[in-house]
């Protein structure tokens, strides 16, 4: 991949490493080894320009491998959407998508385009809590769509269209603006936080030996939860990972898991020299 789309992956796994208990180091091929990975790759469209910017499957996969497209997501300036889409690898749903969505959303399924609409759909497998009972829905999470994301774009009218949801006052009133793509939210980083059983310790712990994305050790305190991630059981989001593309794969990032409470501790990505 290129310099600016390379600088855009380090920050956005820099956010993750630097709020949770998952660290990113930046590795060469020869460290790659049996460990599971996720492959970096920019997707093009039929005119050859970059496409999209998209991660799957959602969950670690158990299959070793999943992928993150970072098709549009050339530079800083897409840097949320690209902790987004990390936040997907890791088993995250879109907000929306959430269980309990109804209480807080009114769907306006005519707005939505029918590509889009595998995004809104309930999913009761999404994070309910380290007790089994939801945590407090997040209009703040990068993991929400806006009110126009996945809108059919015909339909969009700012006076007169309120978007593909609108919300129900009653229970968060005075709140008018959701999903936005600058920085991981509390609940965010509570959630997998609790789905990687994240522990409390004011130990640092040094990088491997090899070229790391940050070159100091992370002090952020971790919350501790009995939090099961139950990855296996989750569908892959947005795009897979087809055979045919098989040949437009770039060097891959890696995931290092620690014994089978798939607690992912570092991920690795090996440099693409061709770029």
């Amino acid at each position: 991949i290129d310099s600016s789309r390379r600088t855009v992956m380090r920050e956005a796994a820099a956010a993750w490493r630097e709020k949770t208990c998952v660290n990113f180091y930046e590795a060469s091929p020869t460290t790659i080894g049996n460990r599971a990975r996720v492959v970096v790759k920019v997707l093009r469209s039929s005119s050859g320009l970059p496409s999209g910017c998209s991660a799957g499957p959602l969950g670690y996969p158990s299959g070793g491998q999943a992928f993150i497209n970072l098709g549009s997501c050339s530079d800083l300036s897409r840097l949320g959407s690209v902790i987004h889409e990390l936040g997907h690898i890791l088993g995250m749903v879109h907000t929306q998508m959430r269980g309990d969505r109804n209480k807080y959303l009114d769907m306006i399924y005519d707005n939505v385009k029918p590509t889009t609409m595998k995004n809104f759909a309930i999913r009761h497998y999404s994070y309910q809590g380290v007790d089994g009972q939801y945590s407090p829905y997040d209009y703040g999470s990068i993991m929400h769509y806006t009110k126009t994301q996945g809108m059919i774009a015909e339909k969009y009218d700012p006076r007169t269209n309120p978007g593909v949801f609108t919300l129900k006052g009653q229970y968060e009133p005075g709140i008018s603006e959701v999903g936005q793509r600058e920085h991981l939210s509390d609940l965010d980083i509570a959630e997998i936080n609790a789905l990687y059983s994240c522990r409390v310790s004011s130990a640092t712990t040094p990088p491997p030996p090899q070229t790391v994305v940050r070159q100091q050790p992370s002090t952020t305190s971790r919350s501790t939860s009995k939090g099961d991630a139950r990855l296996a059981e989750l569908e892959a989001v947005e795009q897979r990972l087809t055979a045919d593309e098989s040949e437009n794969l770039c060097p891959a990032l890696l995931a290092c898991c620690e014994s089978k409470q798939r607690v992912l501790s570092h991920l690795h990505w090996t440099r693409d020299n061709s770029a």
